[in-house]
């Protein structure tokens, strides 16, 4: 594809996407919001596609990366954030499953820190439950977390 005409357009969506990642929807409701000719929208939204600029699939990766496996937060929050930016629920889902033993075992590993933490603080047993459920951790894995951490001892 040839590179498109250096429109006010293109020159935004260069500084925006170069501040923060963003889903093509993001881009194309932000560029409709600073009055942008739809033409030229699209004309930019296909060049930045063909040039991977913006793709949505790495975009989800990279949030499932950074959210869950890095910063141990709970996948299906993570996913309701991932709708909230309109992206296709089945790439989502797809994305998802490629790293199922990843997010798993982060998983795994939040829970076990959070039960470190909520113990230094004094509490135990159902009460560390309900702080894990309250978080949006499921029970049968905080369940399997607890057994697996007593197994060890």
């Amino acid at each position: 594809m040839a590179q498109p005409k250096k429109t006010p357009c293109m020159q935004y969506c260069m500084y925006y996407l170069s501040r923060f990642p963003k889903t093509t929807h993001e881009l194309r409701i932000k560029l409709l919001e600073k009055w942008y000719p739809e033409a030229e929208i699209d004309q930019a939204i296909d060049f930045l596609t063909a040039k991977d600029y913006i793709n949505d699939a790495k975009f989800i990766e990279a949030y499932v990366q950074s959210d869950i496996i890095r910063k141990w937060k709970v996948a299906y929050l993570v996913k309701q954030k991932l709708r909230g930016k309109w992206l296709d629920m089945d790439l989502i889902e797809s994305i998802f499953n490629q790293f199922t033993d990843e997010i798993h075992e982060a998983t795994k590993s939040a829970i076990s820190k959070h039960i470190d933490k909520l113990k230094a603080r004094g509490l135990e047993g159902f009460d560390i439950i309900q702080k894990l459920m309250a978080k949006g951790f499921s029970l049968d894995l905080i369940k399997k977390v607890i057994r697996e951490r007593q197994e060890e001892k």
